[in-house]
Parts: C-alpha cells; sequence; structure tokens
C-alpha cells in the first residue's frame, strides 16, 4: 500500500512539474517539435542552436532557441527533482523523450559546447542508466519540501518580466532601442 501511494506522489509530482514547462506557462512542446521535427533538414537546427558568434539570431530565431531552452530547463528541473529525492521515479514516456531530445548530436553540441549546462548531461546520464545520485538516495527526508521550496523561487526567477527582458538583451536582442548596452551604461 505504501509503494502504491509512493508511486502516485511522484507522478503528481512529475505532472506538476511537466504542467509548468509545457502547460501555459513555457514553450516546451514548441522545442520537442522544433527538434523533432521530421521534415527539418538537419543542418536547420544545427544552424538555429549555433552559438551567437557564428552568425546573428535574429527575433526569429531567438523565440524558437528560448523555445528549446524552455526544453532544457524542464529536463534539468526534472534532474534536479531527482537528485534531491522530490522525484524517485520517471515515467518510460519521459525516459524516451529525454533520450531522444538529449541524445540528438546538434541539441548536445548546443548544450555541451555552445552554451554548457550541466543538468541536461547529467539527466541524459539518468534516463540512459547512469545516474550521478538520487532516486531516494537523499538523507535529508526533508528534501522533497526543500525542492517545492526551491521550484516556486525558481519559477518566479524564471517567469520574470525585468529578468526575461535582461536575459533577451544578453541574447542581443533590443526593445524600443534599447539592448544590453543601456542596460550597462
Amino acid at each position: 500500500m505504501k509503494k502504491m501511494s509512493m508511486v502516485s506522489a511522484d507522478n503528481a509530482r512529475y505532472a506538476m512539474l511537466r504542467h509548468v514547462y509545457f502547460g501555459t506557462l513555457g514553450d516546451a512542446q514548441w522545442g520537442v517539435e522544433l527538434v523533432t521535427e521530421p521534415k527539418r533538414p538537419h543542418s536547420d537546427l544545427k544552424w538555429l542552436l549555433r552559438h551567437h558568434e557564428e552568425g546573428d539570431v535574429d527575433d526569429k530565431e531567438t523565440h524558437a532557441r528560448d523555445a528549446v531552452d524552455d526544453l532544457l530547463a524542464f529536463f534539468g528541473m526534472v534532474e534536479v527533482a531527482c537528485l534531491s529525492g522530490y522525484l524517485r521515479g520517471l515515467p518510460k514516456a519521459h525516459i524516451d523523450l529525454a533520450r531522444k531530445i538529449l541524445g540528438q548530436k546538434d541539441v548536445q553540441h548546443y548544450y555541451n559546447e555552445n552554451y554548457p549546462l550541466l543538468l541536461p548531461r547529467t539527466h541524459l546520464a539518468r534516463v540512459n542508466g547512469h545516474p550521478a545520485t538520487g532516486d531516494g538516495d537523499v538523507m535529508d527526508k526533508g528534501a522533497p519540501e526543500l525542492f517545492d521550496q526551491f521550484f516556486v523561487l525558481s519559477q518566479i526567477v524564471e517567469r520574470s518580466g525585468p529578468i526575461e527582458i535582461f536575459l533577451w538583451f544578453l541574447d542581443g536582442g533590443e526593445i524600443d532601442g534599447y539592448d544590453i548596452d543601456d542596460t550597462m551604461e
């Protein structure tokens, strides 16, 4: 009976995380479509996910890259949830999707070389059967509650208008003729 309630809790927790990134607040689903689009020539994805020094990134591309970033943020948050003990297991559909997305050559280049991120890399290792730790290994029984607090705070930062504008400027964007140079000035 207790095992069943742990699985139910994990399912509910995972569903909540997925809803935030794939629901009304996030563009992770668009990120999935961009990466897995069967009609997209391989080189187009490589170009979309290029380092900004390889070529200017226009507004349309920035929005598409933001969707891929949302998807990577989702995988990163799921990894933190696993590391903290908040999630003790992952649905098979998630494992299959993570392997497909995070194992994709151009996506790996994006999060490993162009803009190095540790969490997508460690999450790929986890779904491939080589977790860093987690899945209930956490000694502190309060870890799930701490994850809840961390998650709420992270969403305030991720969804903040001023922070979003600052990140837009860092990506080379501008608003009403103002850009990162104006911000730094």
